[in-house]
């Protein structure tokens, strides 16, 4: 962006320039297609916008986000004046859902179950044995969806040509990635991942984050008493701003920067009053309901075994920060899938589990309720899983980084492999979309329930133990001692438990 934004429009001098490539013509472009009415504002209104701003009118995708030649010509005071009645679109009357994004509220709205808690054994081996399954799960997962990723999007098509032009019996996926292909798709990065080069668990974003969210529940006084001040200064100390990954992540820490003098942040009590989170959380942020909060909630699952109301309280502090509705309500979801995981061995238990800590009036609740019904109709059968994945692009589209798709194919993953972790990681790959975010948070629940003694040698042996966190103090780290800190944490959150 060039110049200074309308300051009456966006209240704060140059609120809209965000570091790393993106401009009022970005952020426009993504809020006027990514939505698409979807958020309850009216598709008609939308549709007029989106002709103003000389934009197709076509559903979103994060892949071709950027305004096109056409749009260049709109002066960038017209863009503003476009984004800011965007923004001020009131929900349609119709609209069937209520979101909200207080905890109360949210709490207020879950459905009625017997139980928000259940029993784990007390020994400290079984509990590390379970938590060292749940990291080498989600540092698996990733590490086979992470090569796909680049091919979003379209990423299931891409990855069938992929494969089968190195052999017809690459598909289904049954290994990591080959690091090349005669196919005309090609892997461009993260060929540290493919199964030729793997001698470790390669970086990736989504794993970052689960070590983020495990310091930052060590920077509050006790994990229970995580907030969200506790992850925004860890932001501020840890986070170097290219592992954000874009998106709401990127927005919100741009946001406090922006805001919030460092030592406000960075030093001050744990007095929250004076951060306006919600402002964070929405402020010039498209991105505010898509999967860039779910894949920061698995150290809270960690923090809270057998406990996933517990998880997902821990995680409604960590997603506010950078997200709204049923962006908040993915990561509370999988927070409590994983921390159920740990006692449950039914994936359809844990997946109710999930489902029991997010507003049962919500589109995410009412997706993911789809999804157990098309699992059903196909009778929970591996050899379904193809149509499966075709109900879903059906019932949801091809939007790579959309909250309802990749969650459909974490949770019919799940459900249609059992507690099989190759089935289940491999499904949840196959499926496309965001491959290494989806991968990560299917293999962290099939990790969780089997623990790392049950995990095939295949998809652990190759990782050897070692994990490039690109955080100071964890790259490169062992996994297992990432584990070991994890047991520290649910110790202390348990024993609170007990006395409380």
């Amino acid at each position: 962006m060039h110049g200074k934004v309308n300051m009456a429009v966006f209240g704060q001098e140059d609120a809209l320039f965000v570091p790393g490539g993106y401009s009022v013509r970005d952020l426009v472009g993504w809020e006027l297609r990514q939505f698409a009415g979807d958020d309850g504002r009216d598709p008609a209104s939308l549709s007029q916008l989106r002709k103003e701003a000389a934009l197709p009118d076509e559903p979103y995708n994060w892949s071709l986000g950027r305004l096109g030649k056409d749009a260049q010509a709109v002066d960038e005071a017209t863009l503003l004046d476009i984004y800011r009645r965007t923004l001020a679109l009131p929900i349609r009357p119709d609209f069937p859902f209520t979101e909200p994004d207080d905890l109360e509220s949210i709490q207020r709205l879950r459905p009625a179950v017997t139980t928000r808690q259940f029993p784990i054994p007390q020994a400290e081996e079984w509990l590390y044995d379970r938590l060292y399954g749940a990291w080498l799960g989600r540092c698996a997962g990733c590490t086979l969806g992470g090569p796909a990723e680049q091919w979003r999007p379209q990423t299931r098509e891409r990855l069938i040509r992929y494969l089968t032009a190195v052999s017809p019996q690459e598909w289904p996926l049954t290994h990591y990635l080959p690091e090349n292909s005669p196919s005309d798709v090609k892997i461009v990065g993260k060929r540290d991942a493919t199964r030729e080069r793997l001698s470790y668990v390669p970086a990736d974003d989504d794993l970052t984050h689960t070590v983020i969210a495990q310091i930052a529940l060590q920077m509050a006084p006790t994990p229970t008493d995580f907030r969200t001040l506790h992850l925004a200064r860890t932001w501020f100390r840890y986070m170097p701003y290219a592992i954000t990954a874009g998106g709401a992540s990127m927005l919100a820490l741009r946001n406090l920067v922006t805001r919030y003098p460092m030592g406000l942040i960075a030093w001050s009590a744990q007095d929250e009053s004076p951060c306006d989170w919600h402002w964070v959380a929405t402020h010039s942020n498209p991105f505010r309901e898509d999967i860039d909060g779910a894949i920061r909630a698995d150290s809270y699952g960690y923090a809270a075994p057998g406990r996933p109301e517990l998880a997902a309280a821990l995680a409604w502090q960590d997603v506010r920060l950078s997200s709204v509705k049923n962006g908040i309500y993915c990561c509370m979801f999988y927070a409590a899938m994983i921390a159920a995981a740990f006692a449950l061995d039914d994936p359809l238990a844990v997946v109710e589990a999930g489902l029991a800590e997010i507003p049962a009036t919500s589109r995410l609740y009412t997706a993911a309720i789809q999804v157990v019904e098309i699992c059903r109709r196909h009778h929970f059968q591996s050899d379904r899983i193809e149509q499966v994945h075709a109900a879903i692009y059906e019932a949801f589209g091809d939007d790579d980084c959309g909250t309802p798709n990749n969650m459909a194919v974490i949770v019919s993953a799940l459900l249609i492999g059992g507690g099989d972790f190759e089935k289940v990681i491999t499904y949840t790959v196959m499926g496309g979309f965001d491959s290494d975010s989806t991968g990560a948070t299917a293999g962290s629940i099939a990790g969780a329930m089997l623990g790392a003694k049950r995990l095939p040698d295949k998809w652990i042996k190759p990782l050897r133990d070692t994990f490039f966190g690109q955080i100071i103090g964890y790259h490169p780290i062992a996994v297992s001692e990432c584990a070991r800190r994890s047991v520290e944490i649910a110790k202390t959150v348990l024993r609170s438990s007990c006395e409380g």
